[in-house]
């Protein structure tokens, strides 16, 4: 296997890492996988800067598609976990509102 092979089979192993953890993400683990994911995406960029610098496009180009299809799904898991906070949200929001005009509501019985 040669140098490229080797840093992209790295770059789809760091991209799987990264899938697997955002299906941990949660509340509670919040800034450990997201410092963890941060720290991968630097990996994968100093990766992506020695290709760059080593091999020309074309040759990049042909090994690019099963990488892409991972950032994709990285990218679709990322969109849930944001839509599903902002639904988490909102909820709240409803559920405060509902307190306040309870009070308001204690308040004008008096």
């Amino acid at each position: 296997m040669n140098n490229l092979e080797l840093k992209i089979k790295e770059i789809k192993m760091i991209l799987e890492q990264i899938s697997e953890a955002l299906l941990q993400l949660n509340a509670e683990n919040f800034d450990p996988v997201l410092t963890e994911l941060n720290q991968n995406l630097s990996k994968i960029t100093a990766l992506k800067q020695d290709l760059k610098s080593q091999f020309d496009l074309p040759t990049l180009k042909s090994h690019e598609e099963p990488l892409n299809i991972l950032t994709k799904q990285i990218y679709e898991r990322f969109d849930n976990i944001i839509n599903e906070m902002k639904r988490e949200q909102t909820l709240i929001q409803v559920e405060l509102k509902n307190i306040q005009n309870k009070k308001k509501l204690a308040n004008y019985n008096r």
